[in-house]
């Protein structure tokens, strides 16, 4: 009996444990995790921007994995352009980029309230969260834009040409939205 009283226990723990679950770490590049949320806003920004998801599971799968492909990159970007002593983001640029991405937001509501309810729906406690977590990705994408214009004056940025292993995956993910070629005919002679 006292053996069952446990396993009960354990088991609701187990299942509190796991239905609190908030967020889980898909990749670290260095000491920074990737969590699986950033992949999912990453997915829910392009849908804003009018690209369309796909609805199979392989799809979403595949899109998943390029954005994770993406969040690696830039991290390891922004590690380097930290790194390199000759790259500066001051805070005055952070906080001029918030505040314009700030101004540009808040004008699509007419209501305060409105506008902070939003901010509360993409899971902010507050505006001063959204605007804290705001500045961190600026300063991260400046980091970033600013260590490729530096190597591309340098002269060390230059583009690695696909695999074909990537090129077949690219074709085959994107097949549906070629072009369709017109069919040739030829001339039979008689």
């Amino acid at each position: 009996m006292r053996g069952l009283t446990v396993l009960l226990v354990a088991s609701m723990v187990a299942a509190t444990a796991s239905a609190q679950t908030l967020d889980r770490i898909v990749a670290v590049v260095g000491t920074r995790p990737i969590l699986a949320s950033q992949i999912e806003e990453e997915m829910v920004q392009q849908q804003a921007q009018g690209q369309t998801l796909p609805t199979d599971s392989a799809g979403l799968a595949a899109m998943r994995r390029q954005v994770l492909d993406r969040l690696i990159e830039l991290e390891i970007l922004v590690q380097q352009a930290e790194r390199d002593t000759s790259i500066k983001v001051t805070d005055q640029e952070v906080l001029d980029q918030v505040e314009q991405t700030y101004q540009n937001v808040r004008k699509q509501f007419t209501a305060e309230n409105d506008f902070r309810d939003q901010i509360r729906q993409a899971r902010f406690g507050s505006v001063e969260e959204w605007r804290r977590w705001l500045a961190d990705e600026q300063r991260r994408q400046l980091y970033a834009q600013r260590l490729i214009e530096t190597q591309r004056q340098k002269g060390k940025l230059r583009p690695i040409p696909p695999t074909d292993a990537q090129m077949r995956e690219f074709w085959e993910q994107n097949k549906e939205q070629q072009p369709k070629r017109p069919r040739r005919y030829r001339s039979v002679r008689s």
